[in-house]
């Protein structure tokens, strides 16, 4: 058996003739929804109408001054940035007008400082000719209407104020909101929503109230989100012989910072467990018999459950009580996160198995997720949510939609999957838990992004409809120091991959970016069911899999080899590998041949107020074979002296034969081929087998005599291009090729290629950790 050293995964650096320059997007046709002649005078007609209704309305919508805000809506077909770049430009009639934000999918919100400048936007719709694109997108001008929630009994409401993107009129908006509520003697208090917002919180949500409040300038009124006591249906045992570890000194071991109730010092946590000073409880205030079952899962867990998930023995947990044992609302807990980590810089993995009240919208991000995401990107560190759980297969019903919260983008948000099977086939292994809450998240993103085992449900019956049906059998840890428990959740396959992501930072020596981290556990996913869900219900319910344990992803084999390219690119950058050293040993009979796995992460430009267009960047990806290179034309060379001829892109899906993949059940597993399309997503992945490509392709791209490229470039939306004075973008790739018939030394193959092509690169020192002998 090869040594865990002999096959160290390879990072690699762009040739300086790899970087070029983005060429300008777009051209002069007109897109196919562009309205003509009696249509669009029409159009004209109906938007110039609704300017007026504006301006006869204008008085009656006066907040002390404010700028007035304006719903624009649009067509699907204009969404793209460049046609909403001449929606926002119709508004920019004035030294404060212009596009605040976006409210949903397909509505624009603008502010207009005066009712005069309203003259100049009838004129820019009356002029069919130069303005005919964005006369065509837009159907509909209105003054802006605060989405306004019902209540819920016995929880306060929250005002979230608009955000005007001038620092003087939010402060303005902020102090009229207070006037007014105080006006209308409404029981309130202003508080800090995370790091960058603030929220007025209101007692009691009456009829006359909520109408009331559509009159504030506000962006939403909703109840105010809380924790949900994180205790899922457990079952106590007798106690069982579990053995005290105790650290050894001078061990470089995991670090995980664990957000939760708190954890009891006992003979089984003594020095692996620091309490914080920085909470804002006492032990009288806490419950902790949840968080003291993550910590001893995280120490105990193989040893209790007879299982060999960890890579490495022991890990240090730093202890942050933020969940009371009264409960906690949104704002009170993101402060609770906020002290725990600003006071423990050292600690990169951080674990939140607490879930708030509510479930995620498909159109927009909570405040909260918003929030957690403002949270990594101010300390530098990575959050493992759980996805939540759904009591309603009690009743035979499917997993609702994930908890408010668990949608953040620089979160890894984790879902459950069962371990074992029972007798009636309700329970199987890899498969989704029935408890476990699903995607995707807002506009259309992957969430979850992994998943873990965490805990099994047994039915007893064959069509299981209520709670004496089931029976659990879930992960055994400790909730005190004298009794071993059974519990099963989210709660409990998220610290698993927390773990990891903490085992893989000292197994790769603290080398890599905690982006990189992230990269290699999302990439190393797969599914693992049989037989197979469709794709689609496979990414709701699975994200991009279950990793593999942190010390096989740092390694490869003789027969793989893996590459990480790290780095930042600029607005206007781009790399464009015109030789990528793919291994030349995977060549049979004249064809390329072998099994690809690519992963893209990037730390996007977040922006709030943007609704589903929160992400602002992103990276797009190419990877595939041209035929020849060529010489660009005159225009083109300013970008790069050579472009591709004959070239194939092989992560597009409808490359590929659906027959040829129906009949490869051996990597039924591991495939991931989806269409992203124009979205922004924050990760992506595609894993292919080159066997599945049609007929055609394999003739056409997958020749000996072709050449392999590597493609990155980003793109920005609107709002990031207008207020970032230095766009840039992050990136982390992971490229794993593979010999399925495992004969060919493709490790050494890649190494060459590398030195071939004067690729600087280097291999991953391993870390000599204490590792468990599995």
């Amino acid at each position: 058996m090869a040594n865990h050293n002999d096959y160290p995964i390879i990072r690699f650096q762009p040739r300086v003739g790899d970087a070029g320059r983005t060429t300008g997007g777009g051209g002069n046709k007109d897109p196919k929804w562009v309205l003509t002649g009696k249509a669009l005078t029409e159009r004209s007609q109906t938007l110039t109408q609704a300017v007026d209704d504006v301006t006869e309305g204008w008085a009656a919508h006066d907040q002390d001054g404010l700028p007035h805000v304006l719903s624009v809506r649009f067509i699907d077909e204009a969404v793209a940035k460049t046609h909403q770049q001449t929606i926002a430009a119709l508004f920019a009639v004035g030294n404060n007008s212009g596009q605040i934000g976006v409210d949903g999918t397909n509505k624009m919100m603008v502010k207009v400082d005066a009712v005069d400048q309203l003259i100049r936007v009838k004129q820019e719709l009356h002029d069919t000719e130069r303005n005919r694109q964005p006369i065509s997108a837009i159907t509909e001008i209105t003054p802006f209407v605060p989405e306004v929630r019902p209540p819920a009994p016995g929880i306060l409401y929250k005002l979230s104020p608009m955000l005007y993107r001038d620092q003087k009129a939010d402060e303005h908006a902020l102090r009229y909101i207070e006037a007014q509520l105080k006006k209308k003697q409404i029981d309130y208090h202003q508080v800090k929503y995370g790091p960058t917002l603030q929220v007025f919180e209101v007692v009691d949500a009456t009829p006359d109230a909520l109408s009331f409040f559509r009159k504030l300038p506000i962006r939403l009124s909703e109840p105010l989100e809380r924790a949900v006591p994180p205790f899922f249906r457990n079952v106590n045992n007798h106690f069982d012989q579990i053995q005290p570890l105790s650290p050894v000194d001078g061990v470089d071991y995991p670090v995980i910072g664990l957000l939760d109730t708190g954890v009891e010092q006992n003979r089984f946590t003594k020095g692996w467990v620091t309490r914080t000073t920085a909470t804002a409880y006492v032990d009288a205030d806490l419950n902790t018999q949840h968080g003291t079952f993550i910590a001893t899962l995280l120490l105990y867990g193989d040893q209790a459950n007879h299982t060999q998930d960890a890579s490495l023995e022991g890990c240090r947990i730093i202890d942050v009580p933020v969940f009371p044992k009264q409960g906690v609302d949104g704002p009170t807990l993101l402060d609770n996160i906020e002290r725990g980590i600003k006071a423990h810089p050292q600690v990169r993995i951080w674990n939140l198995s607490i879930s708030l009240t509510g479930v995620i919208r498909t159109d927009r991000f909570s405040e909260f997720a918003m929030m957690l995401d403002a949270l990594q990107d101010r300390y530098g560190v990575v959050i493992c949510k759980s996805a939540g759980n759904d009591t309603g297969f009690y009743a035979g019903h499917a997993a609702g939609p994930l908890n408010i919260g668990a949608e953040a983008l620089r979160a890894v948000t984790v879902g459950a999957i069962d371990r074992n099977s029972d007798s009636v086939g309700y329970c199987r292994p890899f498969y989704p838990a029935p408890y476990s809450r699903v995607g995707r998240g807002p506009a259309d993103t992957i969430k979850p992004d992994l998943v873990q085992f965490g805990g099994d449900v047994f039915a007893k019956v064959q069509d299981p409809r209520m709670p004496a049906d089931f029976s659990v059998v879930g992960e055994t840890a400790l909730a005190d120091e004298l009794t071993t428990t059974t519990k099963v959740g989210t709660s409990f396959s998220t610290p698993k991959v927390a773990r990891e992501l903490a085992e893989l930072e000292v197994l790769t020596n603290h080398q890599y970016t905690l982006r990189t981290v992230k990269a290699l556990a999302i990439h190393s996913a797969s599914y693992q069911e049989v037989p197979a869900l469709s794709t689609e219900e496979r990414v709701q319910k699975m994200g991009y899999g279950r990793p593999e344990k942190a010390i096989d992803i740092i390694q490869d084999t003789r027969y793989s080899s893996t590459l990480i390219l790290e780095g930042e690119l600029a607005k206007g950058q781009r790399i464009d590998m015109m030789e990528f050293p793919f291994p030349s040993a995977l060549i049979h009979d004249g064809f390329y041949y072998g099994q690809i796995h690519l992963t893209v992460v990037t730390d996007p430009i977040l922006r709030v107020g943007e609704d589903a267009m929160y992400c602002q960047s992103e990276l797009t990806v190419q990877f595939g074979t041209y035929t020849k290179k060529k010489e660009s034309s005159l225009h083109m060379a300013r970008y790069n002296p050579f472009g591709r001829e004959g070239a194939t892109n092989i992560l597009r899906h409808d490359y590929y034969s659906q027959k040829a993949m129906a009949e490869n059940d051996q990597f039924v597993g591991e495939r991931v081929l989806l269409a992203y399309g124009q979205k922004y997503y924050p990760v992506k992945k595609f894993s292919l087998d080159l066997a599945d490509l049609k007929p055609a392709t394999i003739q056409h791209a997958m020749s000996k005599d072709n050449t392999w490229f590597l493609f990155l470039e980003t793109h920005y939306r609107n709002e990031a291009e207008s207020t970032e004075q230095s766009l840039k973008l992050p990136y982390s790739v992971v490229i794993t090729i593979e010999d399925p018939t495992q004969t060919t030394d493709v490790y050494d193959s890649t190494v060459n290629r590398l030195n071939e092509l004067d690729f600087i690169h280097d291999t991953l020192r391993q870390n000599n950790a204490i590792r468990l002998e599995n």
